[in-house]
């Protein structure tokens, strides 16, 4: 639990100008660039990772495949 909450705080505290340190537990996975983060006082925020660059869900490779998907699709 310690580590995942470290590792976003210290991914956060290196984003650059404007970012700021969110301490909390990851909730939601969104899409492969932005999380859901519960912080220490409850209050839920949308954090996208900079420097991160992945298909939204709303883009034809963003959708989910089930796992056997993939291993018939990559052989």
């Amino acid at each position: 639990m310690f580590l995942p909450v470290l590792s976003l705080a210290l991914l956060l505290a290196s984003a650059g100008a404007g970012a700021e340190i969110l301490a909390g537990q990851v909730v939601r996975v969104v899409d492969g660039d932005t999380v859901t983060v519960r912080s220490l006082d409850g209050q839920t925020h949308q954090v996208r990772l900079a420097g991160i660059d992945a298909p939204e869900r709303a883009q034809l490779i963003g959708a989910t495949l089930p796992v056997n998907q993939f291993a018939a699709r990559d052989g």
